[in-house]
């Protein structure tokens, strides 16, 4: 029977294991900054704004079209 302890020394033993691939861990840190983008259009009052017709209002939604690639970035990686 596994105890807590056994479980984290598995836990430590993996994270330092030589065969770690880092694109992964720098794709996690990305999909932190596009989360982060994510929340901030939604503290800047963009789902208020009812005119489309400004080339501000176009810019904002691209970038936020683009930042929402996070949600599938996260649960491809963590299966």
């Amino acid at each position: 029977m596994e105890t807590k302890y056994d479980i984290f020394v598995m836990r430590v033993v993996y994270i330092n294991n030589k065969d770690r691939k880092y694109g992964i861990d720098i794709i996690r840190i990305i999909a932190v900054i596009l989360v982060l983008s994510v929340h901030f259009f939604l503290n800047t009052k963009y789902y208020d704004i009812v005119d489309l017709g400004g080339n501000s209002i176009r810019l904002q939604t691209i970038i936020r079209n683009f930042c929402v690639i996070c949600v599938p970035l996260f649960m491809t990686i963590t299966g």
